[in-house]
């Protein structure tokens, strides 16, 4: 409906793109589907980062105005001669993510190259969600987001900003995010077998540095799952775990195992990071065998690639559709 919309809404000067995951994945499916768009684009043909801003620079130029992440230096250059408004946050939680110049060595948090106009001033939560506090045109707004990671309090602050220069009071939209829910494997709590299972996609590095951290800071040992596929869609070269932060686990109480296509993969990166893991490829079989390693009522945490999620919702949500799951 959303990509309808903006096909009837388009001007005679833009385009009407289909990106991501389920872009990859369904390509030919949506592209017959939806004659509407212009092009369906998945992940296989985005190209090197400077290439991606490159096109969305593009784009940009066609927009009226922006909400950009101004403590991302690449990203906060696309706002350069255009309207723009910048989210960012304070030091210590710009600390707590990665930016590109700690692989250069740099350890430190990185210096915003704008001025942001809203500001995330506290955020702490836990595995189930994050407490946010943003400042925004001289009033605090509070929002709680019921799905984990600090990485998600800037994505509150840019939904946060962009209601507003919508014309939307802080008040109103801070509630509306509050109530929103997470989509399939964007950190959802699934009632299984008496066990409560969080899904938390990962697609890199990055992305796999924020679920060790939320790992390492979960309050009770329990049982997690790295399930690890390559097919198409996540990326053939799986040597991007060993880019990973893997060692930090090891002073965990988690106990681990390894699923998926790539689990042998994931298990040899689990052993040269002295953490004690199995392995299984056979996923049914290695969701089973984590469920029972936790007590009924308990969190069981599972980290997936994107297929092995695909793979999962089958699992975790039988007879629910791809369509379903995310709404």
């Amino acid at each position: 409906d959303a990509v309808l919309e903006a096909a009837d809404r388009s001007r005679d000067d833009a385009r009407v793109v289909v990106l991501g995951c389920m872009a990859q994945r369904y390509e030919s499916e949506l592209a017959a589907a939806l004659p509407e768009v212009d092009d369906v684009i998945g992940l296989d043909r985005y190209g090197e980062l400077a290439t991606t801003a490159g096109h969305i620079a593009e784009a940009l130029d066609h927009a009226g105005s922006a909400v950009l992440n101004g403590d991302d230096p690449m990203v906060a250059a696309l706002g350069e001669g255009r309207s723009a408004w910048y989210v960012g946050a304070v030091e210590d939680i710009r600390g707590r993510l990665p930016h590109d110049r700690q692989l250069h060595g740099d350890t430190g948090p990185g210096d915003p190259t704008v001025s942001p106009d809203a500001v995330v001033r506290t955020a702490s939560g836990d595995a189930v969600g994050v407490e946010v506090e943003i400042l925004l045109d001289g009033d605090f707004h509070r929002i709680e987001l019921p799905m984990p990671g600090i990485y998600n309090a800037y994505n509150a602050a840019a939904a946060l900003l962009a209601s507003h220069r919508l014309g939307v009071s802080g008040d109103v939209a801070a509630g509306a995010i509050s109530t929103m829910t997470p989509a399939f494997g964007r950190g959802q709590v699934i009632e299984y077998r008496g066990r409560e299972v969080l899904v938390v996609l990962v697609k890199n590095p990055a992305g796999f540095n924020q679920a060790i951290s939320l790992l390492a800071e979960a309050s009770e040992p329990t049982s997690v799952l790295v399930a690890i596929n390559d097919n198409h869609a996540d990326g053939r070269d799986v040597s991007w775990l060993w880019d990973a932060s893997v060692e930090d686990l090891a002073s965990t109480a988690h106990r681990f195992g390894a699923g998926g296509i790539r689990a042998a993969d994931m298990v040899l990166r689990f052993k040269y990071a002295g953490v004690d893991a199995w392995s299984d490829d056979d996923l049914a079989t290695a969701l089973d065998r984590v469920v029972d390693d936790a007590p009924e009522g308990a969190m069981v945490y599972v980290v997936p690639t994107y297929t092995a999620m695909l793979d999962l919702l089958d699992l975790l949500r039988p007879g629910v559709s791809r369509a379903e799951a995310w709404l």
